[in-house]
Parts: structure tokens; sequence; C-alpha cells
């Protein structure tokens, strides 16, 4: 005896692979999201030592 695929089992499955093909692109993309947050994340460092430094020498201006 054959099975048959009722239309709430056809949309199920649908909306499953539609899931499963989501995640697959979210997990690809995840690698180029974490690297785009290193880069911002090695920018805010960068800002932080360049203001201590203009904090340090700006303030030897003063003894000018």
């Amino acid at each position: 005896m054959e099975r048959t695929i009722t239309p709430g089992q056809q949309a199920a499955s649908a909306a499953l692979g539609r899931a499963e093909a989501d995640r697959a692109q979210l997990r690809a993309q995840r690698s180029e999201v974490t690297a785009h947050a290193g880069w911002w994340r090695q920018k805010r460092k960068e800002n932080h030592f360049a203001e201590r430094v203009e904090m340090l020498y700006g303030g030897a201006e003063q003894w000018d």
C-alpha cells in the first residue's frame, strides 16, 4: 500500500527545507561576521591606544 502525502505534510516538508537552507546560509555567513567583528575589535583597540598616546603627549604641550 502506497502512502499518500497530505497538503499539510507537503507544507511542513517545504518549511523544513527552507529552514535547513536558511540555517546553512547562516552558518556560511558566520565566518564573515566573525571576521568583521574582529576587524572592528582591532580598530577599537587602535583607537583606544591612539587616545592614550594623545592624552600622554597632548598634556606635554602645556609644558613647552
